[in-house]
């Protein structure tokens, strides 16, 4: 890992899946997603849902949001973090982001409120991460705030166990 303040850009699907999980590695208390859909690409494999079950399992203070602009195509796509969601409820949340903000196309990975990867297009991986940018990542949690109090759980994401 590149130095603690050291903005990453990346270029790539498979970048952005190693830094997720670097990331995730390095998480101790809150993981927050804000993405189109749970992005299978980041976290539908072995290695990533095992990081996530281990962050989670490490501390009952340790919780992870998930924000969804839609979380319907979520819930028709199988997914390895559905059993684990299922499994630990009562330190992940899932929510559909409200209508007024469905414009936002940015991903976001916000780790412990110092840690960010983000990218702008969903169907591109092609972003920025860094490991230590306090501000940069506080700016990033506050829009991933409102949308999240603004947002719902619904009713694909409850059957289903999202």
């Amino acid at each position: 890992m590149p130095e603690p303040n050291t903005v990453i850009a990346f270029d790539g699907r498979d970048e952005a899946a190693a830094l997720t999980l670097r990331l995730i590695q390095h998480a101790r208390q809150q993981i927050c997603f804000f993405g189109q859909t749970l992005d299978k690409a980041l976290f539908d494999n072995v290695v990533c849902v095992d990081a996530i079950q281990s962050f989670l399992l490490a501390s009952p203070r340790s919780s992870l949001q998930v924000l969804l602009r839609d979380s319907e195509l979520s819930a028709k796509q199988s997914h390895r973090l559905t059993p684990l969601i299922d499994k630990l409820s009562s330190r992940v949340t899932v929510r559909q982001c409200d209508k007024l903000h469905q414009d936002i196309s940015q991903s976001l990975l916000l780790i412990d409120r110092t840690a960010y990867l983000q990218y702008p297009k969903p169907s591109r991986y092609q972003g920025t991460a860094c490991v230590d940018a306090p501000g940069q990542s506080q700016q990033y949690q506050q829009l991933f705030d409102t949308v999240w109090q603004q947002g719902h759980a619904d009713s694909f994401s409850r059957r289903l166990h999202l």
